[in-house]
């Protein structure tokens, strides 16, 4: 009975194994396979769209040429927005209703009119600080944003790059629900908050 009831369990074992190899897998495969929009600031911006959603996706770059404004109407399919460059005066918003991923790809921002960055689609928005990147959001001062980086929904942070935030009128990073910091996440520096660093 026990050598039966052992050799049950190393079966067991075995196939949940596999199980988690293959729901990895798939998960790589997934993320591989996940569109992905580009933004790359060099003073001003570019917004590069992949051809087989440009009908889920629209951006419009404001004043100053690196003012980037994106909608997604997607209701069912995630995207990655690959963020990278540097500007002086630029900002980034994301709108829509469904999850995202967003990976700070070596981004240098500083926005004069509001939040670096504003992500709202009220839901989960997975932040990739891609490995072996720096990455700097300043936002506006005496603006009328909650935080240099803003997001209304739940943020999980993840990825070994570095991150560096500072808040010129209130939070340096904020969100409408929660923020989750995952053990592989890299090194999150405060530079300076006028109220709180999260």
């Amino acid at each position: 009975l026990y050598q039966i009831t052992f050799k049950l369990i190393i079966k067991m074992k075995k196939i949940i194994l596999l199980a988690i190899f293959m729901a990895t897998t798939a998960n790589i495969i997934a993320q591989d396979e996940m569109p992905t929009i580009d933004i790359v600031y060099k003073g001003t911006a570019t917004v590069t769209i992949p051809e087989e959603i440009q009908d889920k996706v629209t951006y419009s770059i404001g004043s100053g040429g690196a003012n980037v404004s994106i909608i997604s109407t997607t209701t069912d399919t995630e995207y990655a927005y690959n963020v990278s460059g540097a500007a002086t005066n630029g900002s980034l918003t994301i709108t829509g209703a469904y999850k995202l991923t967003l990976r700070l790809n070596g981004i240098k921002l500083t926005s004069q009119s509001g939040a670096a960055i504003d992500i709202e689609c009220g839901k989960r928005i997975a932040v990739e600080l891609v490995d072996g990147t720096t990455n700097t959001l300043v936002d506006r001062a005496s603006g009328a944003q909650k935080a240099a980086f803003y997001f209304k929904g739940h943020a999980e942070f993840q990825g070994g790059g570095t991150l560096n935030v500072t808040g010129k009128t209130k939070h340096a990073i904020a969100a409408k629900e929660y923020i989750e910091l995952k053990e592989d996440l890299g090194t999150i520096n405060i530079l300076g908050a006028v109220s709180d660093g999260f």
